[in-house]
């Protein structure tokens, strides 16, 4: 009904078109390739993240956005930041500092460089080298100067909700752990699961409050904790020994308990820690595998 309604309405006249947001191929492809339909002059605008979707319409020409200037980037982070076009004085310089160091992307994410991330998801048996450029492909990932990885946080945050939608009551089964309430909740009451490959606790550098190491034994597919400030006692034996990399920064301790499984760790955070004695073992370790 649709086609039909196009072709009858819309046949031999000259318009304007404008599609946004397309994601699949199947959304534009009578559209498209019918274009006997519309009168000569006729322009289409379509919207895209995925460059691969437009090469199949086989458009005329590609136009990539540009990045905001410097005054509609401050202005559009203000906007989410403050609620308002402008900050208040006390705040300008730290906006237009963290605008500047977006460098036109007032609303994206800084990540780890392409060839580390890489790395780690290679070392998690995940296809990266693959999996990225299709990120890329979507407009869901883009690579910046310094081949350094950027991010959407709505993309983030949608991610992250999918994954909470599947347990939303039992934290201990989702994959990835996030909220600093609930990764508390799991690990004071030992409700972690093998489910788990992830987990991120930052407390503040003041903590003083001991969590028990028995608590991360169920988790035996942990491969990416991030820890902050976390004071953690007991048998380090507990901690899966499918860790591929470690952000521990304020690690309590002056050396690395011989019983805490690195041997497959291929990248370690440990700033801002206490430590200073390495054992031989971890010394080739760090020596040779640390990205």
């Amino acid at each position: 009904m649709g086609r039909t309604m196009i072709q009858n309405r819309l046949s031999r006249k000259k318009l304007l078109i404008v599609v946004d947001d397309v994601n699949e191929f199947g959304q534009l492809e009578n559209l498209c390739l019918n274009r006997e339909w519309f009168g000569r002059g006729t322009v289409m605008i379509i919207t895209t993240r995925d460059i691969h979707l437009l090469n199949l319409l086989k458009v005329d020409y590609v136009y990539k956005m540009h990045l905001l200037n410097e005054d509609d980037s401050f202005e559009l982070f203000s906007w989410h930041a403050f609620r308002e076009a402008k900050p208040r004085e006390e705040w300008s310089d730290l906006a237009r500092n963290t605008v500047a160091y977006c460098e036109g992307l007032p609303l994206a994410l800084q990540f780890h460089e392409r060839y580390y991330v890489t790395e780690i998801l290679n070392a998690c048996e995940l296809d990266a080298d693959f999996g990225i450029t299709v990120l890329i492909e979507r407009g869901l990932i883009k690579v910046e100067r310094n081949n350094k990885l950027e991010m959407h946080p709505l993309l983030r945050d949608m991610g992250r909700e999918f994954i909470r939608e599947l347990h939303p009551k039992e934290p201990g089964k989702r994959s990835r752990l996030w909220f600093q309430e609930d990764v508390q909740d799991v690990l004071e009451e030992n409700s972690g699961t093998e489910a788990i490959e992830g987990l991120s606790l930052k407390l503040h550098s003041s903590n003083r409050d001991s969590l028990e190491a028995l608590a991360f034994k169920k988790m035996k597919r942990l491969r990416l904790p991030q820890l902050d400030h976390v004071q953690l006692s007991g048998d380090y034996g507990h901690i899966s020994k499918q860790l591929r990399w470690i952000c521990w920064r304020g690690f309590p301790y002056k050396y690395i308990p011989n019983n805490f499984h690195l041997e497959n760790v291929i990248a370690i955070d440990f700033k801002h820690s206490h430590l200073q004695l390495l054992s031989k073992q971890h010394l080739v370790f760090i020596t040779t595998k640390i990205v």
